[in-house]
Parts: C-alpha cells; sequence; structure tokens
C-alpha cells in the first residue's frame, strides 16, 4: 500500500494557509531555516504537520542551494518513515485538493495524474 508523504519546501510567508490547507491531510512535513520567526516554527509544530528546520547557508543563484538542501533533509526524512512517494511542493504553492490527491493514488499506485497547485506569489 502507498504510503504518500508530502513535502513542503521553503519559508513560512504563508504560514496561515498552508497550516490551515493540509488539516486534516497525513504524512505531511515542512523543511525550513532555523531562522524562522519562534511563533512560525511553534504553529508548525503544534499542527498536523511535522517540521525539520537546517541552518542557513549560502542561498546561490535563485535560491538552489536552499532549495536543495531542504529538499534532501525532507526526503531523507520520508525515506526513514518508508514514504513510497514523495510529493515536494514549495511553501508558497498548495495542492488545491491535497486529500484528494493522495486519495487517487492509493487507488493506483502508479503516478500518472495531474494537479492543480495554486501559486502565493510574494508579498
Amino acid at each position: 500500500m502507498a504510503k504518500i508523504f508530502t513535502l513542503i519546501q521553503g519559508p513560512a510567508s504563508h504560514l496561515d494557509q498552508v497550516i490551515d490547507h493540509y488539516k486534516g491531510v497525513d504524512n505531511v512535513v515542512w523543511v525550513t531555516q532555523t531562522s524562522e520567526s519562534e511563533a512560525a516554527l511553534s504553529a508548525i509544530e503544534k499542527s498536523n504537520i511535522s517540521l525539520l528546520t537546517y541552518e542557513e547557508c549560502f542561498a546561490g543563484y535563485g535560491n538552489i542551494n536552499l532549495q536543495l538542501k531542504s529538499t534532501q533533509l525532507g526526503l531523507k526524512y520520508c525515506e526513514q518513515e518508508n514514504a513510497s512517494h514523495v510529493l515536494k511542493i514549495r511553501s508558497d504553492s498548495i495542492f488545491k485538493d491535497p486529500k484528494s490527491f493522495a486519495d487517487i493514488m492509493h487507488v493506483n499506485e502508479r503516478i500518472q495524474c495531474y494537479f492543480y497547485v495554486k501559486h502565493n506569489p510574494p508579498e
């Protein structure tokens, strides 16, 4: 049986919206920097979302180093939790209906689905 994780990567800029959106969704992981505010980190920890943090590093062109570092950390965690699939998404985007998307994948364990993602541009 598929064990699907959603890996959210990035800052807590849209914290409340993301936490609200993933209520009731199993196996959600958010990877962000330890420099996020204590209030943001605490809010994630109090939700159903597992929190992983990492120390800041040189961001690189287009923040590529941050994206690589956070995604690698999240994938290692998902592997340790025996994930069969990982859906990686940025923290400024949300799946239109993450629970339904994961449910579809349980019916057919092959990834052959298209999905809608809402992008939240920086404020």
